[in-house]
């Protein structure tokens, strides 16, 4: 039998066409007469079978490597927290104002009197103090004391150099120091004047202007001596404690101002004649004085 579809030719009983694979329909039988002849049924010409090409062979892929599944990755676990304590409360910090920028520091003026009056002080207490050591006055106490020039004369050092010093807290310190060198100084000229009393206590009423000369000046260095030795401390602090020191300064100049005039109203009553380096003396001290005035009067904090 012939394909209908490609007009291949098969063998009967197929039911696809080897060349195109098309269904193939048996013919259903025609019934025939006997006395009618079958018709005799021409077969088509074939139909030209076209070449059909081998389909080219499929090369096998190689079967897939078996897939190995990968061990899962361990999942992290976090550990636990340790026990914590419960947050304390603070309260929230106060506001502060920001800090005021910090002020310059105020540089003292050199003070000029001040310089002046110690280096004339200084230089008569050089005089005089020249005088004690050639007159070899070693070994006694106040004015023959060569011992009690020094100490005036550091006083007086410590008075010039606080006076240039820019630096007021430096000026403080070393205004304190000298102001209770001078303190010790003005006890001694106490302690002179008081053993003078003492020594001419025998000799009756024709001393006894001298004894009393002595007692004031006496009195008025030892209260001058309070006052240096508080003030002296106050000067640390700050230059305070200057009231004090001033008010010092001016008993002692007051003390040694009576000393002078008493000298020279002695000198005339006994008629002697007075000796220029004693001048000298009596204008040291009170030069000492002065100086120790004015130096207290300008020691403040500069503003």
């Amino acid at each position: 039998m012939f394909c209908t579809h490609c007009g291949a030719k098969n063998e009967d009983g197929n039911r696809f066409c080897i060349s195109c694979g098309a269904l193939l329909t048996q013919p259903e039988p025609v019934p025939t007469s006997i006395d009618a002849p079958a018709p005799v049924v021409e077969e088509p010409a074939p139909a030209p079978v076209a070449a059909v090409e081998e389909p080219a062979p499929v090369a096998e892929e190689p079967a897939p490597a078996p897939v190995v599944a990968a061990p899962a990755a361990p999942v992290y676990q976090q550990p636990a927290p340790a026990y914590q304590p419960a947050p304390v409360y603070q309260p929230a910090p106060a506001y502060q104002a920001p800090a005021a920028p910090a002020a310059p520091v105020a540089k003292a003026r050199p003070l000029i009197g001040v310089i002046v009056m110690c280096g004339i002080a200084m230089m008569l207490q050089f005089i005089y103090l020249v005088d004690a050591l050639a007159n070899k006055y070693i070994d006694g106490s106040g004015y023959n004391s060569a011992f009690y020039f020094l100490s005036i004369f550091t006083v007086l050092a410590l008075f010039l150099v606080s006076a240039i010093l820019p630096n007021w807290k430096l000026r403080s310190i070393l205004g304190g120091i000298g102001t209770l060198t001078l303190s010790i100084n003005v006890l001694l000229l106490s302690i002179n004047e008081f053993q003078y009393v003492a020594e001419v206590a025998d000799y009756g009423s024709d001393y006894a202007l001298y004894m009393l000369e002595s007692v004031l000046a006496g009195t008025l260095m030892v209260l001058a001596f309070i006052f240096f030795l508080i003030g002296g401390i106050l000067a640390f602090i700050r230059f305070k404690g200057k009231g004090l020191r001033v008010a010092g300064s001016v008993l002692f100049l007051i003390a040694e101002v009576s000393d002078f005039f008493f000298y020279f109203i002695n000198a005339a009553i006994d008629d002697y004649s007075i000796r220029f380096i004693t001048v000298i003396i009596y204008f040291a001290c009170i030069m000492t004085a002065v100086a120790a005035i004015s130096f207290s009067a300008n020691s403040r904090r500069p503003a």
